[in-house]
């Protein structure tokens, strides 16, 4: 596909518009990397940034309740199928989330 712009102001708007979808994208995965940060440093506010980073990723609320079902200093059943649930809700298919949530009690 060949576009053909007979004006400035028309290859003008094209620039802007490829920079603002370039600009969108760098933000969109540079928030991505830094929610995968934080996930990869195995802490309780790693994986709650990277749930704040990242509200859309199952994976994230699935370390969180991981985290909170089977942490020895402060385990939470409750926080941990509050997780779940939501990983659930995002995932359904995920067979992981599946089990964590059954092996809390829910």
């Amino acid at each position: 596909m060949v576009l053909r712009l007979s004006n400035s102001a028309q290859r003008g708007t094209l620039v802007f518009v490829a920079f603002l979808v370039a600009l969108f994208l760098a933000y969109s995965s540079i928030r991505a990397a830094r929610a995968e940060h934080f996930a990869s440093l195995e802490t309780l506010k790693g994986f709650e940034r990277a749930t704040q980073l990242e509200p859309g990723d199952a994976r994230n609320w699935y370390l969180l309740g991981h985290y909170w079902q089977f942490s020895l200093e402060d385990p939470d059943a409750h926080q941990a199928i509050r997780a779940y649930k939501i990983a659930a809700s995002l995932d359904p298919h995920s067979a992981e989330t599946w089990l964590g949530l059954g092996s809390t009690g829910a």
